[in-house]
């Protein structure tokens, strides 16, 4: 293991002694003390960090400003980093969306494989609160699980062109197979389709919208897109590589935009997000960077939308 992945395992465990796997507070471990070294996503040099400070600091990174319905003439949380030196931030719509994706295609450096997944979640996913056990935390529910016990839960179904970004770690994540098999190929919505958070953790319902808008800018011109439908069955083309009728949609664009800025970015995001990025060399979630980029591109589709960004 390299001295990145035991920096991130630390700072996570730093973090859960602090917040807990779901957000709860806890007192435990907040005696210890000791320094480690982070990098914060915002500046270009790492700082040294106490427990005691730590979870300040995250949440000042991880945390980006909920004005996203509101036009601002601030800096953006996205334009703080190098990385996004050459997005243009006026642009709004699919001018914006293009943008991006050839940023991402640009700075994504690695091959994964789907079949090999669980060897980088033990990393970005393990159980902050024992590492020692190996565990692994489930997606939706946020429990911790051996990998016996868990599959890969295409956020992005397959039969909808989830293959596209199968490979991909920010799309693909691990889960309890139990919950992996309620969900099947339903869009992402509250009282009908499937919600994330209704394993009762609903923090899922943010960090589920902020990976499907990576995925539709990711595989943007592969075909993916985002409809705002409460589901769209309908096989409408056939796909050039399987062969095979298929409906490159996700949804529910307005639920997906409401609970993104329902739910602060949270701690897990930001460390996955930094570990793919730093241990990796894999491009980053633009909408972990700066949530307000999914109003930016998105918020003007319909009338739903534009009520939830506050465009009318």
């Amino acid at each position: 293991m390299n001295k990145k992945k035991i920096g991130f395992i630390a700072l996570v465990l730093i973090i859960s002694g602090c917040a807990g796997v779901n957000g709860s507070s806890t007192s435990e471990n907040s005696s210890e003390k000791g320094s480690i070294s982070f990098v914060n996503p915002f500046t270009s040099s790492s700082s040294s960090t106490t427990t005691s400070s730590s979870t300040s600091k995250v949440e000042s990174s991880s945390k980006v400003s909920s004005s996203s319905s509101k036009e601002s003439s601030s800096v953006s949380s996205a334009e703080k980093l190098d990385y996004y030196a050459s997005i243009d931030f006026s642009k709004t719509g699919t001018a914006l969306m293009k943008d991006l994706e050839t940023l991402l295609d640009a700075t994504d450096n690695t091959s994964f494989r789907y079949s090999s997944l669980f060897e980088v979640f033990k990393y970005t996913d393990a159980d902050p609160t024992n590492l020692k056990s190996g565990k692994i935390l489930s997606f939706y529910s946020g429990t911790p699980s051996d990998r016996g016990s868990m599959n890969r839960e295409h956020t992005w179904p397959n039969s909808r062109g989830g293959f596209l970004v199968e490979d991909d770690p920010h799309v693909t994540r691990p889960t309890i197979n139990a919950e992996n098999s309620s969900r099947g190929n339903s869009f992402y919505n509250e009282n009908s389709s499937f919600d994330p958070g209704s394993f009762g953790n609903n923090k899922y319902r943010g960090i589920s919208a902020r990976i499907i808008f990576y995925a539709a800018v990711k595989a943007y011109s592969e075909g993916l897109y985002l409809v705002d439908k409460n589901d769209d069955p309908q096989l409408s083309s056939t796909n050039s590589i399987t062969k095979k009728k298929w409906n490159p949609t996700m949804g529910k664009l307005s639920t997906l935009l409401k609970w993104n800025l329902e739910y602060d970015i949270d701690a897990t995001e930001t460390l996955r997000n930094e570990t793919l990025y730093e241990d990796y060399s894999h491009c980053r979630n633009p909408f972990i960077d700066d949530r307000d980029l999914a109003c930016k591109i998105w918020g003007d589709t319909n009338s739903e939308t534009r009520a939830v960004c506050n465009k009318n």
